[in-house]
């Protein structure tokens, strides 16, 4: 379990606080990526490979995944064995899955690069890079960890928002909407739910 901070504890307790009042998932904010629009070309930071690297080299050949993360906040603590069993799932349908984090690191020493590393470790093949000025971040309008982009396989955005309805525990699962982005775009269909507000610990990005 990550140490957290008083500025990482905040946003958790407000988000629990909307949960326990029976807050679901709103429309995302309207500055993000336009459904439809074609991923970004950025160059990110490979923490395990010591690289630099392009996000059209991180795209999976039927969908990409891109999930904003973070080593701090207590919600990817909740969310970690679930994009491992997501990731576990699609492993053998072309989806490639991608954590990045765009957190300040003079800020906040464990996002930099060598905390990003060793966390990396844990998640076997699931790549982890860093987005070093958030400018990816800021192309994509992410907000918060986790946030879900699922791109299919023109590149085109298909989702954009929360990995589901119960970031408290995947027992109250309702709405799986991750997973069902990633099956209808994988059978060729329309994401029934595109759109939708994610859940957790504000992004913060370099000024």
């Amino acid at each position: 379990m990550r140490t957290l901070s008083a500025g990482w504890l905040l946003p958790g307790i407000f988000m629990l606080g909307t949960l326990l009042l029976g807050g679901t998932p709103a429309h995302a904010q309207t500055d993000a990526l336009s459904l439809g629009s074609s991923l970004p070309e950025a160059t990110l930071y490979d923490v395990e490979q010591n690289s630099s690297v392009s996000t059209s080299a991180l795209r999976g050949d039927q969908a990409t995944v891109v999930l904003f993360w973070s080593n701090q906040c207590l919600w990817i603590d909740r969310y970690e064995e679930r994009v491992l069993d997501l990731r576990d799932t699609f492993a053998d349908r072309g989806v490639q899955f991608v954590l990045v984090n765009a957190n300040d690191a003079d800020a906040f020493a464990d996002e930099g690069r060598s905390t990003s590393a060793e966390q990396a470790q844990s998640y076997g093949d699931l790549r982890y890079v860093r987005d070093e000025n958030a400018a990816f971040a800021r192309q994509l309008g992410a907000e918060r960890t986790p946030h879900a982009f699922v791109f299919d396989a023109e590149g085109a955005l298909v989702y954009r928002g929360a990995i589901d309805d119960s970031p408290g525990s995947p027992d109250d699962v309702e709405v799986a909407y991750l997973r069902e982005a990633l099956q209808a775009t994988l059978n060729g269909e329309s994401v029934s739910e595109p759109d939708t507000r994610p859940f957790g610990c504000m992004l913060k990005p370099p000024r």
